[in-house]
């Protein structure tokens, strides 16, 4: 009975921690700091930019304080490219 309480633990657990919303911060930061996309240590990253003007903090919030570094990033994501649309195929 034990054993089978054991195995439901060790299947159970890492389920919990993966589907909670820390699991999945935790899972996007190893994602994107793995493919570069984010700094490894992104507080420090986000305390030294703050440090060096880069960066302004309201709260908990930081935002580019530099409007072209603002529009460069804007242009760059992804979720920013024109759609197209083939409207050929609908008529």
């Amino acid at each position: 009975m034990h054993g089978m309480a054991l195995q439901m633990a060790l299947v159970m657990g890492p389920l919990a921690l993966i589907l909670s919303a820390y699991g999945r911060l935790i899972v996007a930061r190893l994602w994107l700091g793995a493919t570069g996309r984010l700094p490894w240590r992104l507080m420090t990253f986000l305390e030294e930019a703050h440090t060096r003007g880069a960066l302004r903090q309201t709260g908990a919030r930081y935002e580019f304080r530099h409007l072209r570094l603002q529009e460069c990033l804007e242009a760059s994501s992804p979720s920013n490219e024109p759609e197209t649309t083939d409207t050929s195929a609908v008529r």
